[in-house]
């Protein structure tokens, strides 16, 4: 895989999908970042299959810190992503495991793709 530093679209959809927190219960709001051909499960997670054999499962999680959405504004320095709001969670939420998940699932890695729900309040989903 590709530093993500050096790839636009990653970089792109990354910098988009910290533009707000998603606390449990929002999770869905990330919908429009996801491939498609997924189901979501009755606790709201996520699930896609690529390739019929693999019995590996990618999982990363949706939901972030804390109870209430709130705006960032991501920017990148010196390869590092920072965000302009003190009372962000960014660290404290998965959406870079998230993209890894995409990356692979675009790049045709068999497995079973699992995006939880509710990790971060005691991992329901």
């Amino acid at each position: 895989m590709q530093n993500i530093m050096n790839n636009k679209k990653l970089l792109n959809l990354l910098t988009r999908m910290l533009s707000r927190t998603t606390p449990h219960g929002y999770e869905r709001r990330l919908e429009r970042y996801l491939p498609e051909g997924g189901i979501w499960d009755e606790a709201d997670n996520y699930i896609i299959k690529i390739g019929t054999t693999s019995e590996t499962l990618f999982c990363a999680h949706l939901d972030t810190v804390g109870s209430r959405r709130v705006k960032t504004k991501p920017h990148i320095e010196h390869d590092v992503i920072y965000t302009t709001r003190k009372s962000s969670c960014l660290g404290g939420d998965d959406k870079c495991g998230v993209l890894c998940l995409i990356a692979m699932i675009k790049a045709g890695i068999p497995g079973t793709y699992m995006f939880h729900a509710g990790e971060e309040c005691g991992g329901i989903g």
